[in-house]
């Protein structure tokens, strides 16, 4: 007998799983990279990070999802791409990764469920009313935003569904969930595309310990 079909989510998810696998040769051997814009405007930087266990955690997150970009956790280096973006300190704003082709930029959060809760009442996923999920709210709505407004600037070319995006990926469904409507409530959904791949459990060196099951606002 044959398996549950996959749901329309987990059949995207799993494209975008692929698409992002090829990137690394696809980049090494791009001969079309003065199409995308974003690389135009922008310069990748290695970046140093600190923190805690979940810093670590969600930067090992961060080149699972955007691999072909170099990551040094022993020196606790990661590189991320820095793009023109006048609202931003210092003209420039950072963004976790870049496909070169077919263009587009890359956001990836590992945690954020417990600031989430399935409301059944409404039919949807909504932010707990306490203060740690009010900042991570803001937070993450304020930075969707932002991202929405560089790739507005951008003509699409169209070589690409994704071509000239901004593509968030998240490690839970309560989090793909919750921006998927945001982004639709917010009317961005055109340039930000919302993806589920979650982080395996190799990823992490330890079992975390109590209180470190999730990422916080902070942490990303």
């Amino acid at each position: 007998m044959g398996g549950a079909p996959a749901s329309p989510t987990t059949q995207v998810d799993a494209r975008m799983e692929q698409e992002l696998a090829r990137k690394s040769r696809e980049d090494d051997e791009c001969q079309e990279c003065e199409r995308c814009d974003f690389l135009r405007d922008g310069e990748f930087a290695m970046k140093n990070y600190g923190g805690n266990q979940l810093m670590v955690w969600a930067m090992k997150y961060q080149h699972h999802v955007i691999h072909w970009q170099p990551h040094v956790p022993s020196a606790r280096q990661i590189q991320e791409f820095d793009i023109a973006d006048a609202s931003a300190r210092g003209g420039k704003r950072a963004m976790d990764g870049l496909a070169i082709h077919p263009c587009f930029l890359v956001e990836a959060k590992l945690g954020y469920s417990k600031y989430l809760r399935q409301d059944w009442e409404r039919g949807k996923v909504v932010w707990r009313d306490t203060p740690s999920a009010e900042r991570a709210m803001k937070r993450v709505t304020t930075q969707i935003s932002s991202h929405h407004s560089i790739a507005a600037k951008y003509q699409r070319k169209y070589f690409s569904e994704h071509d000239h995006n901004v593509i968030w990926v998240v490690s839970n469904s309560l989090m793909e969930l919750c921006l998927r409507e945001h982004a639709l409530q917010a009317r961005i959904s055109t340039r930000i595309w919302v993806y589920l791949i979650k982080a395996p459990a190799s990823l992490f060196s330890r079992e975390p310990e109590i209180g470190e099951n999730e990422i916080d606002e902070e942490s990303q």
